[in-house]
């Protein structure tokens, strides 16, 4: 799965692409001939710590999300034609709102307001939409002309649900907030649209205003709230900071500056929330591991991601909730107690799942 990581320039993108991935990508400047700049994330997962001190493996291994921040042009025109290429390959989208203010780094607009900069980088998501399939739609009627009966019947059934999409686009729907009829799914089907991809909403303030953070948080909500759309506020360049840090000197560091939690956590929680992610976990005295897969992915489809030659020669897959397993701390005794389920390849694997694949090549 792939995160892109948008916003207007100095809203703090690759600061916390940096945070998140461990790069050190110097921040500043824009080009429109660069590459995303790609990192990996690991997935903080206290369950994981929990089943180590059990298992004592030889390795931990966390699940990873890739994050990579798309480049903007300096005018702040984020959908440009590079842009829009790199964004294709994406799953869902990080928007960069900047919420402080820094004299020697002036806002584009020359004041900070992210509410009106949440709302800029909306509308510009819908325009971009807006203009691609008015464009679809023109090339389409240049070609009915030529067309024989059946299949010009079909391109005007085509722009029909086009036109359809296009009219909740410009009442302010986002795709990925309505239902698609199977019609109008066909008719897009060979278009990208980036109103489609889930979309996490960052406000990234100063250390200074930490203390608004609730406050703020309210404001952002009232303007974001779809099942695929996220926010969330943090102070990015103190974030950075924390990442540095040792585990417990970064605790220490956030008590002392009353933050409840990980900014860098949140954020990907919330990744893993509108992306539709679960993680189930493989023990052992080699390994303890966690795996991403999409929620309602059958156990035989999950066993692909370990393994194919598993999911290749499935036979079942012996599940047992960590939740159970933590309160018995072995896998004995929750053979003993029955707690240990044997599924099928159509089970649908839950987060937290702790599953051992039993199979043959």
């Amino acid at each position: 799965m792939q995160t892109g990581i948008i916003g207007l320039p100095s809203a703090g993108k690759t600061t916390i692409c940096n945070a998140l991935t461990g790069n050190n990508t110097p921040t500043g400047g824009s080009n429109i001939q660069k590459s995303p700049k790609l990192g990996i994330a690991h997935v903080p997962d206290r369950r994981l710590e929990e089943l180590s001190e059990i298992y004592k493996p030889k390795k931990t291994i966390q699940a990873e999300l890739n994050f990579s921040e798309i480049p903007s042009q300096l005018s702040g025109e984020i959908f440009h034609g590079k842009s829009v290429e790199y964004l294709q390959k994406m799953d869902a989208i990080i928007s960069v709102v900047r919420g402080f203010n820094n004299e020697s780094v002036p806002h584009l607009s020359g004041t900070v307001n992210f509410i009106r900069d949440i709302e800029k980088i909306n509308f510009d998501i819908m325009f971009f939409d807006i203009s691609l399939l008015d464009r679809r739609i023109d090339r389409i009627n240049k070609l009915i002309k030529g067309m024989r009966s059946a299949e010009r019947t079909l391109s005007l059934k085509k722009i029909e649900n086009l036109k359809i999409i296009q009219e909740d686009l410009e009442k302010g729907i986002a795709l990925r907030d309505r239902h698609l009829s199977p019609q109008e799914s066909e008719a897009i089907s060979d278009t990208f649209l980036v109103s489609r991809l889930p979309l996490l909403t960052i406000v990234n303030i100063d250390e200074k205003d930490l203390d608004q953070t609730e406050e703020i948080q309210k404001e952002v909500s009232s303007v974001i709230d779809s099942e695929l759309s996220g926010s969330m506020v943090m102070c990015a360049l103190l974030e950075e900071e924390l990442s540095k840090l040792s585990f417990g000197d970064a605790k220490e560091l956030r008590t002392d500056l009353n933050m409840k939690t990980s900014g860098l956590e949140n954020v990907i929680k919330l990744t893993y929330s509108v992306l539709g992610l679960v993680s189930f976990i493989t023990v052992g005295s080699d390994e303890v591991r966690a795996w991403t897969v999409s929620n309602g992915t059958p156990a035989q489809e999950a066993a692909r991601v370990v393994h194919s030659d598993i999911a290749k020669g499935f036979i079942r897959a012996e599940v047992v909730s960590y939740e159970d397993f933590i309160c018995e701390r072995s896998m004995a005794k929750i053979r003993e107690k029955g707690l240990l389920r044997k599924e099928g390849k159509d089970y649908l694997v839950k987060d937290g799942d702790i599953v051992n694949y039993l199979f043959s090549i």
